[in-house]
């Protein structure tokens, strides 16, 4: 345990002899896990820890890959220092609100042009449709490309 700890105190005179407090939660546990670990036929318990560890690995691995993901997707993500986790969700959510903002301008211009203001099946951004045979910027092949990973899910 600690070595800092101070020994136990002598119970107080005034205390009932025959009754103990009873020992803290985290003394019990340690002693569980030592009765536990000296009785035979543990290994299935171990077998179980592994297995949950490899869960848990895998659960974290694939994780590790949505961000990987994520970081291609954002604008800066594939820079040459990688992004922490939580700078890759504020990319994200500060890049879906951009795309929102560039929807909320397209309707509001469509609406002012007299167009429908609804959105059409067909995307507006696909060269087959739209004839447009000039070179994207790589800004609106980002967009392309987020736009396509978004609708795989």
């Amino acid at each position: 345990m600690n070595s800092g700890a101070l020994p136990p105190l002598p119970p107080h005179p005034s205390a009932p002899r025959g009754r103990r407090r009873p020992p803290s939660p985290e003394l019990l546990r340690c002693k569980r896990r030592l009765a536990f670990a000296s009785l035979p036929g543990t290994g299935g318990a171990a077998a179980a820890v592994a297995r949950r560890n490899e869960r848990e690995r895998n659960r974290v691995r694939l994780v590790n890959l949505g961000f990987a993901a994520l970081r291609q997707h954002v604008p800066h993500g594939a820079a040459s220092k990688k992004m922490s986790k939580v700078e890759t969700l504020r990319s994200a959510v500060e890049y879906i609100r951009a795309l929102q903002r560039l929807l909320d301008e397209h309707d509001a211009v469509g609406e002012s042009g007299g167009g429908s203001g609804g959105y059409s099946s067909a995307s507006p951004c696909s060269s087959e449709e739209s004839g447009y045979d000039g070179e994207l910027s790589p800004e609106e092949r980002e967009l392309l490309d987020f736009t396509s990973w978004l609708g795989s899910y």
